[in-house]
């Protein structure tokens, strides 16, 4: 296998004692059709060349060879123009008859397509005949070739030369009315715009048009400017190509903005196409300053269907690019609100001329000033609690009513203090200029310790916020000793739990659990109830064998560590009272 070079296509030229003119030459321009009777000279840069298939020395034109007596090449494209007189006559690029690989006929003329992405070109070929060998074999072909073929030396021809497209962009296709394909570049693009080869045939090598894609023009002057095409010979053709301008807007997002009570400054894109001397911004309030920032300084012909756009497949449909705009923004620059109500105004942008106008309506928030919880609960111990507030103001005060309980600022928090008690005790952390409060109670108990006031008596179990609680154990009894839904299924509330089952007729009989509690309230005192089981989780007492008065179904209920005991079985009891 071997490839055949320049100088040896010189050399078999000169050997066969065949006039060859000026290699490298520039194409004389043709004639305008083709006469397959009348003998023309070959081309200037016309090579003659002993081709052997691939066989019998694999000799190439590029990337052409002979392969069972069919001219092929993996990159190769190539259409047979039938019997002709000579490489002269094959004048014209057909649209048509394309194929892999087509026959070796002696006295027939060629145009072939390489489209290996370093040589793409056409090239013309005449087979004079066949080479054979001793026993008549055919082994190959002479032939005369000339790269690269131009086609015919004729302008590209138009339906019109001048294309207009709307604002909203999108894509037009020029067709050429020339009857054979004339090979092309884009030269020169003086637009905002995308130019493509475009092909309405099988091939995309065979391009007949161009396809001109348009973004969006957000701007109101139109856009002009021009597409040259330049052919093989030099002919050149020059597209004149309008995008009209949209009408003028102002626009914003939104039709609304709010603002917390905060000092602050604000930006929001205004959409328009008009000039940034154009625009003009009015605020109806002092405390909301506004100003603009300036972010930046298909003609058809024949009907026929474009089948290539480049060297890609045309799809069913074509998105359009995205819109290209000015960009500015609104500049909205807000003094603190220093009011619990809010406020609104509004903020307009017009054109110069007042016909156009787009308007913002601002509401900034009065003061926000709000605790996490209002009241905390302390043991008799001395300690702290850190309370975060949530607010717009950037500096408060707070006052403390008792020396007992002090404080200290961190940022947006409070850090509370307590100092130890032997009594019942409240303090009230205000805020001036603000109606929130903080409620701070000691009691003089501390978990563990015994309790025993008014006839009550208990275990502090646990001291918390907003309640607390004091426990009794009782021993072991069943929950209940009948199977039935009873509906005291609160997890929270011990008792709601307790007053449903007190309803039911004959409960002390059959609950043996509650009727323990219940036993308690007795010699006026009342309060004492079988907790429900995040009752028992807030006083510790969440041992897997102790009963919560949480029901499951008819015949399970829960036990203290959340798990599901039979309501016949007997666990541990524990009567639990606020205080």
């Amino acid at each position: 296998m071997k490839a055949f070079k320049w100088w040896q296509a010189i050399f078999v030229a000169c050997t066969m004692a065949l006039a060859c003119p000026a290699c490298g030459e520039k194409d004389e321009p043709q004639p305008e059709g083709m006469d397959p009777t009348q003998e023309v000279p070959d081309p200037i840069g016309t090579i003659q060349l002993a081709m052997r298939d691939d066989n019998n020395g694999h000799t190439y034109i590029d990337h052409l060879y002979i392969q069972n007596e069919n001219f092929y090449g993996s990159t190769i494209h190539a259409v047979s123009l039938g019997p002709v007189k000579g490489l002269g006559n094959v004048v014209y690029i057909p649209t048509t008859g394309w194929a892999g690989q087509v026959a070796v006929v002696p006295g027939n003329g060629y145009v072939v397509y390489d489209s290996y992405s370093y040589n793409q070109k056409f090239y013309r070929i005449y087979v004079s005949n066949f080479i054979t060998n001793t026993g008549g074999g055919i082994i190959g072909a002479y032939v005369k070739y000339q790269e690269p073929f131009l086609g015919i030396d004729e302008a590209l021809s138009l339906a019109s030369t001048n294309l207009t497209f709307p604002a909203t962009g999108g894509s037009q296709v020029v067709l050429f009315n020339n009857t054979s394909i004339i090979p092309f570049e884009i030269e020169e693009v003086n637009l905002p715009a995308t130019v493509s080869k475009a092909s309405t045939y099988d091939e995309s090598f065979l391009a007949n048009g161009i396809a001109i894609d348009f973004t969006p023009n957000d701007q109101p002057e139109a856009i002009t400017g021009s597409i040259t095409l330049t052919t093989g010979y030099g002919k050149k053709t020059v597209i004149n190509v309008t995008q009209a301008g949209r009408e003028p807007y102002i626009t914003f997002p939104v039709n609304e903005k709010e603002v917390s009570a905060a000092a602050q400054v604000e930006n929001i894109t205004i959409d328009s196409n008009l000039p940034f001397d154009e625009l003009s911004v009015n605020s109806s309030a002092q405390w909301c300053k506004a100003e603009i920032v300036n972010n930046a300084s298909t003609l058809q012909a024949q009907n026929r269907k474009v089948k290539f756009i480049g060297d890609q497949a045309v799809s069913p449909t074509r998105s359009e690019a995205n819109t290209t705009a000015l960009s500015y923004n609104l500049k909205l620059t807000f003094d603190e609100n220093e009011t619990k109500d809010s406020r609104e105004t509004t903020v307009t942008v017009s054109s110069r001329d007042k016909k156009l106008n787009a308007t913002l309506h601002i509401i900034q928030k009065g003061i926000v000033f709000e605790v996490r919880t209002s009241q905390i609960g302390f043991d008799k111990n001395s300690g702290s609690r850190t309370i975060s507030i949530n607010t717009t103001v950037s500096d408060w005060e707070a006052q403390s009513s008792a020396d007992w309980c002090t404080f200290n600022k961190i940022g947006n928090q409070i850090n509370i203090r307590v100092t130890s008690s032997t009594e019942e005790r409240t303090a009230t952390i205000t805020f001036p200029g603000f109606d929130t409060k903080i409620t701070v109670l000691q009691s003089k108990y501390a978990k563990d310790d015994t309790f025993n006031e008014d006839g009550i008596e208990g275990i502090v179990c646990y001291i918390g916020d907003s309640v607390r609680y004091i426990y009794r154990g009782l021993g072991e009894a069943a929950w209940s000793t009948e199977h039935v839904l009873t509906g005291a299924n609160s997890r929270t509330d011990g008792e709601y739990n307790m007053n449903i089952i007190k309803k039911i007729p004959f409960w002390q009989d059959f609950y043996p659990a509650f009727l323990l509690c219940e036993q308690l309230n007795t010699g006026g005192v009342t309060g004492w109830y079988l907790p429900a089981i995040e009752e028992l989780k807030l006083c510790q007492l969440n041992s897997f064998n102790i009963w919560s008065s949480t029901e499951s179904n008819e015949s399970y209920a829960i036990r203290g560590s959340d798990s599901m005991g039979a309501k016949g079985d007997s666990y541990w009891v524990a009567a639990v009272h606020k205080f």
